[in-house]
């Protein structure tokens, strides 16, 4: 099993890569966030992607990916029921581990349902089926039992004008246990300073 290539970018296209180790050129499906910062780098500069290697009756694919976190994500991604590899990618591309992460503990899918592929029913079965395997990964950061207060406090930096993809890395960083009102403030401290 493959878990990481390094070598050369040969080839972007709009939905893979093509990373070239040792003479042989390895097609690599990703997310347009990974193409952009592959597309950032200077042309033939050396690179190592991690990879998870799908094999079906038909097809063996390669999907790449810039760090072992967004591949382990990937994996979590897949193991719910009715979520393919390209499912999963779309929402990778949209969102970071730690984002989907918070969504998943708030229960809030709103946001979810802006990647590709994400319906409401698919929203809501992520958010269902990693509940309890997010608790037995490193991706938790923010406590179950606080859930509540921080999904509360997201609400109401929404309501205030800041998008979800703002708020969401802000709360992660915080005390879950904090009240609503901390939490808000803290918050509201951060967000306005890396606003000057």
């Amino acid at each position: 099993m493959i878990y990481s290539l390094r070598g050369f970018i040969k080839f972007l296209s709009s939905d893979f890569f093509v990373i070239e180790c040792c003479g042989v050129g390895y097609k690599c499906i990703c997310g347009s966030r990974f193409l952009e910062e592959l597309r950032k780098r200077k042309e033939n500069s050396e690179i190592e992607v991690f990879v998870y290697m799908s094999v079906r009756e038909n097809a063996v694919d390669l999907f790449g990916f810039s760090d072992s976190d967004n591949l382990e994500f990937f994996k979590l991604l897949i193991s719910v029921k009715n979520v393919g590899s390209r499912t999963a990618l779309g929402l990778l591309s949209e969102f970071s581990p730690d984002e989907i992460s918070s969504m998943v503990i708030s229960g809030d899918h709103s946001d979810m349902v802006r990647a590709p592929g994400i319906g409401e029913k698919t929203a809501k079965r992520i958010i269902l089926e990693l509940k309890d395997k997010l608790s037995k990964t490193k991706f938790l950061n923010i406590q179950t039992a606080s859930s509540r207060n921080v999904s509360e406090a997201s609400r109401a930096l929404v309501v205030l004008g800041y998008s979800r993809r703002e708020v969401i890395p802000v709360l992660a960083n915080l005390d879950p246990n904090m009240s609503i009102e901390e939490l808000i403030r803290r918050s509201l401290q951060t967000l306005g300073s890396s606003k000057k």
